[in-house]
C-alpha cells in the first residue's frame, strides 16, 4: 500500500489530527491516529473514546488499506520537511517515509488494538454556515467553567426551537458562575426532529476544535446521535466530522440571571476596554474595580500595590448615578465579544447582574446575543 500527499496537505491535516491524538492519555494506542483508504479515499481518525474527529484527506493511492500511525512524532517528522510530496508506504510492520532525500521507516502500532469508532454519515439536522457558527461558539466558549466542581458549567450549552419557516432559532450559552454569555443564530432545519426542551452540553473541547478547524466557506451540519451508553453531538463539514459525548446534566436557567436593565449606558467599546485594561493592571490581584456611571460619564478607578488609577470615559447616559464594583477581565471580555463599535452597559443597581451587549442589538431589540457580568463587592 503506498500513498503521495502534498506536504503542505498532510501537514494541516495532522496539526488537525494532533489536537485530540496528543499523548495526553494514559491509553498509549490513543496516541495514534487511523489512516485509512476505502474506494480510493483516504481518510485520517483520531479519538480520546470522548471526542473523535475524521478528515478527509487528499492523496494519491494505489489500494486499499489502513494502518496506525504515532500522531504527535509524525507531526514532527513532516514539519521539518520540504515542500513537495511525501510518500507512506505500508511495509510488513513498518511505514517507510520519503521526501526527497530523506527517507525513514516507523514501527506501526497493531491495528487491532485501536478502538473500534463510528462515526455516522448524517444527511439531516440544522445546518449552519460555518463562519457564522464558529463566530458564535468561539465568543461564548471563552466564558465556560475550566473547573470541574461543576460539570456542566465546562461546556456550551444548546437549544432549538422551530421558527416559522423552514430554519431554527439556535441558543448557545456558557457560564462559569460569574459571567455568562448567550448568542443566537438561524440555522436551516434539514428534517432535525424534536428538540430536547432540556437543550444539550457541548465539550469546550469539542467547541474549540469546530471553531478552529472548519473552513469558513464550509456548511456545518449538526445531528444527535442517541445511544444507551453514551449520547453524542456530530458536527459535519465537508471534508472534516467531529463527534462528541455529551455532558450530562441540567443547565441551570440562564434566562433569570440576565436583567431588565432600567439603566442603559451607551460606551465606545474600545476606549471603555482601554480604561479596564489600564485598571486590571494597576490592582493586579485586588480583581475588584469601581465604576460610577453619572450623565454622560463612567469614571473607571482602582487601586492595588502599584498605586491608584482614575480615568472618565465619554459614554451616553442620563441617569442616577450608580457605583459598581467589577472584576475588569470578565468585563472587559464582555465587552470584547461586541461586534460593534459601541457597547450598551444595562444596569439596574450595584447589587444586580450587568449586561453588556451591542447599540445595534439594542436599538433592534434583539436579546438574543448579549453577555452577563454579576458585580463584586466593593
Amino acid at each position: 500500500m503506498r500513498l503521495v500527499f502534498d506536504r503542505d496537505t498532510l501537514l494541516s491535516s495532522l496539526e488537525k489530527i494532533c489536537s485530540i491524538a496528543n499523548g495526553k492519555t494514559t491509553f498509549a494506542i490513543l496516541s495514534s491516529f487511523l489512516i485509512e483508504v476505502k474506494d480510493g479515499k483516504c481518510s485520517f481518525t483520531a479519538t480520546d473514546l470522548s471526542d473523535t474527529m475524521r478528515l478527509s484527506v487528499d492523496a494519491q493511492t494505489d489500494e486499499d488499506g489502513a494502518f496506525l500511525l504515532k500522531a504527535k512524532e509524525s507531526l514532527e517528522i513532516i514539519k521539518g520537511l520540504p515542500k513537495g510530496e511525501i510518500t507512506l508506504e505500508l511495509l510488513s510492520n513498518a511505514i517507510k517515509i520519503s521526501c526527497g532525500k530523506f527517507k525513514a521507516s516507523l514501527n506501526v502500532s497493531d491495528i487491532t488494538e485501536f478502538p473500534k469508532v463510528t462515526i455516522s454519515d448524517i444527511t439531516s439536522g440544522l445546518k449552519f454556515n460555518s463562519s457564522e457558527l464558529k463566530s458564535a461558539l468561539g465568543n461564548v466558549a471563552q466564558f465556560a467553567s475550566a473547573e470541574n466542581a461543576r460539570p456542566e458549567f465546562c461546556g456550551v450549552h444548546l437549544e432549538y426551537k422551530f421558527g416559522d419557516k423552514k430554519d431554527a432559532v439556535v441558543t448557545m450559552v456558557a457560564t462559569d458562575g460569574h459571567r455568562l454569555a448567550k448568542a443566537e443564530l438561524i440555522s436551516e432545519d434539514v428534517n432535525a426532529g424534536d428538540p430536547n426542551p432540556d437543550g444539550y452540553i457541548i465539550s469546550t473541547k469539542a467547541v474549540i476544535m469546530l471553531a478552529k478547524f472548519f473552513a469558513e466557506e464550509d456548511s456545518i451540519l449538526f445531528a444527535l446521535e442517541k445511544k444507551k451508553s453514551d449520547n453524542k453531538a456530530i458536527f459535519k463539514g465537508d471534508n472534516i466530522t467531529i463527534t462528541t459525548s455529551l455532558i450530562a446534566g441540567r443547565y441551570p436557567d440562564f434566562s433569570a440571571v440576565v436583567p431588565d436593565a432600567d439603566k442603559n449606558i451607551v460606551v465606545d467599546k474600545n476606549a471603555m476596554m482601554a480604561s479596564l485594561k489600564r485598571s486590571a493592571l494597576i490592582n493586579n490581584k485586588q480583581l475588584v474595580t469601581r465604576i460610577e456611571l453619572s450623565k454622560d460619564n463612567i469614571n473607571v478607578c482602582s487601586s492595588g500595590q502599584m498605586g491608584s488609577m482614575s480615568d472618565d470615559v465619554e459614554c451616553k447616559y442620563d441617569g442616577e448615578t450608580v457605583v459598581i464594583g467589577v472584576n475588569p477581565k470578565y468585563l472587559n471580555e464582555s465587552l470584547s465579544i461586541v461586534d460593534d463599535s459601541f457597547a450598551v452597559i444595562g444596569v439596574i443597581d450595584c447589587d444586580s447582574p450587568i449586561r453588556i451587549m451591542s447599540e445595534t442589538d439594542f436599538d433592534a431589540k434583539n436579546f438574543g446575543t448579549l453577555s452577563v457580568v454579576m458585580p463584586m463587592q466593593l
